[in-house]
């Protein structure tokens, strides 16, 4: 199962959210650029993530729920690209934290933005890249003033998550201590399945989706993410916890954990996507 395929249902919908990318990007090096730094240096440490572009799963989610929730074919759009477009502004500014911590050299098959400048550097694009997540959240133009305070609250809650799942990760490696695997999957939990049911509910919520669908699509991502994590550290064979076994058994059953979840919502493309993504994160994992 292809990813490509399995995303079929907003195709459209991720080649705007791409050209969002560009168009936030090249904002942050020309406008935002106070004339004393050299606009080539800037083009080149912010864009350097970015020249190999990422899977844009966590728009995918925004969209996908979006849509799985609302079968009107033409809701507001705008500010559901301009979401999802920063959401993987977000993403990307902590792939680049992570890096540094993790003293990586490559990412995405190219030198990793810390080995290619300088750590000082790549933590300030890093942060960067989340003002202008915050930036392009309070602009919206089409979402209420509620809406927009709901989503700062939902992704101040998950930044937080995330650099607490880091720290205490940080914690065990330091001490040198082998987690146990609900301490384990607490930390995957923080840093990765945070933001993509962050993704799922954003999605949902500003697309007129109720509590009992919102958190339906939550508790989806929460799975899904954890789901994914637990197959990324088999395939890289990087797991803090060791027993491989066990964990294809648990990406197994947040797999399908998953997929129940969005069983309250009707049948429609973007579901169906929602529950292929569930399997396609498991099939990647060779046991």
């Amino acid at each position: 199962m292809e990813l490509e395929h399995i995303l079929q249902p907003i195709s459209k919908e991720l080649l705007k959210v791409s050209t969002e990318i560009t168009i936030q990007l090249n904002k942050i090096c020309e406008k935002q650029n106070p004339g004393f730094l050299d606009k080539k240096y800037m083009d080149q440490t912010i864009k350097h993530l970015f020249k190999v572009p990422g899977k844009l799963l966590r728009p995918a989610l925004i969209l996908l729920s979006a849509k799985a929730v609302n079968k009107i074919e033409t809701p507001d759009y705008d500010s559901l690209i301009k979401l999802a477009t920063a959401v993987e502004l977000m993403h990307s500014a902590s792939l680049v934290h992570d890096d540094i911590i993790d003293e990586s050299e490559y990412r995405r098959k190219q030198l990793s933005l810390n080995k290619e400048f300088c750590n000082q550097t790549a933590v300030l694009v890093g942060d960067i890249l989340y003002s202008q997540f915050f930036s392009i959240l309070i602009n919206l133009e089409t979402v209420s003033h509620e809406q927009q305070i709901m989503l700062l609250e939902i992704f101040a809650t998950t930044t937080r998550r995330m650099c607490i799942g880091e720290i205490y990760e940080q914690q065990i490696k330091n001490y040198n201590t082998k987690p146990t695997l609900q301490e384990y999957l607490e930390i995957i939990e923080n840093k990765t399945a945070s933001l993509m049911s962050a993704c799922c509910l954003s999605g949902a919520a500003i697309n007129g989706a109720d509590e009992k669908f919102s958190r339906a699509l939550a508790n989806y991502g929460l799975c899904l993410g954890s789901s994914f994590q637990i197959s990324d550290d088999c395939i890289d064979d990087d797991s803090l916890y060791n027993s491989k076994k066990d964990l294809i058994e648990k990406a197994k059953e947040y797999s399908c954990l998953a997929k129940e979840e969005i069983a309250v919502l009707e049948q429609s493309p973007a579901k169906q996507s929602l529950l292929n993504l569930s399997e396609y994160v498991i099939e990647r994992i060779k046991e």
